[in-house]
């Protein structure tokens, strides 16, 4: 069953990621803050992941950039960090999907 006292207090704390999320596109200095927090986080999911370091970089900052677009889509169920390595996880996909039709075109 739910308790309406849990649910208060996730409501409470997704509506603090969303005001975090907010706040850190308020300013440029708020903004360096959160990329100098999350950057390590995200390049090492992404380079973990494809062991390429130029594809990684390239991946991170697509995910750095699609966050700043699609801010508004952030809905505060999770830290803002984790749902940036999110987006990155979907430009990894992306990146695979693209390579295997590219080799795939190349041998056809």
């Amino acid at each position: 069953m739910n308790d309406p006292a849990a649910t208060g207090r996730m409501d409470a704390a997704n509506r603090d990621w969303g005001s975090e999320l907010a706040s850190t596109f308020a300013s440029e200095a708020a903004f360096r803050a959160f990329y100098d927090r999350a950057l390590p986080r995200v390049y090492g999911y992404v380079y973990g992941r494809c062991g390429d370091p130029a594809v990684a970089e390239e991946l991170t900052q697509l995910a750095f950039t699609s966050a700043v677009h699609e801010r508004a889509r952030f809905d505060g169920r999770s830290d803002p960090i984790t749902w940036l390595i999110g987006i990155a996880r979907h430009k990894l996909a992306d990146h695979y999907r693209r390579v295997d039709r590219d080799e795939h075109r190349r041998l056809a």
